[in-house]
């Protein structure tokens, strides 16, 4: 009986400090880390200024937040959790991006976004007498290039 006994309370004993130790590494808070980067101009460069940029965690749909960057095309997401988002910018008078793949670590991590400005297209359009047709409008479409093996 005092053999069992003893066995039981080792155990209890051992069991209680893998418990105490399993809780001790959950409390383990990781640091919150920083996004930052810059918008600029795809063409020339230049940095855009009131651009919006948003932010979503790719395992998590609820999460999104957004910036605005500043005059030299900067902005900053502070207090994010480690994991994998996807960040994407817009502007008027400049194409929307396509989201972008970012890794946030426990360093901070910094983003380039390039925006390609809009093109005009102004014109007539004629019919086949060669009257101008009042009232016409055209769509101008990007295609996608589809490269075969």
């Amino acid at each position: 009986m005092k053999i069992s006994f003893l066995v039981w309370v080792i155990g209890n004993v051992a069991l209680s400090g893998v418990l105490s130790v399993g809780s001790r590494a959950q409390a383990v808070s990781e640091k919150p880390s920083s996004l930052e980067g810059t918008v600029t101009n795809q063409l020339t460069g230049v940095p855009i200024g009131l651009a919006d940029v948003r932010l979503t965690k790719q395992d998590a749909p609820t999460f999104n937040e957004t910036a605005v960057t500043d005059v030299d095309g900067h902005f900053h997401f502070n207090n994010l959790s480690q994991g994998y988002y996807s960040l994407s910018t817009a502007r008027s008078e400049f194409l929307s991006s396509q989201s972008v793949a970012v890794s946030v670590g426990a360093e901070p991590t910094a983003s380039r976004l390039r925006l390609a400005p809009l093109g005009v297209i102004a014109g007539t359009v004629f019919a086949e007498d060669g009257d101008a047709l009042s009232g016409a409008t055209v769509t101008a479409m990007r295609a996608a290039v589809v490269k075969r093996r």
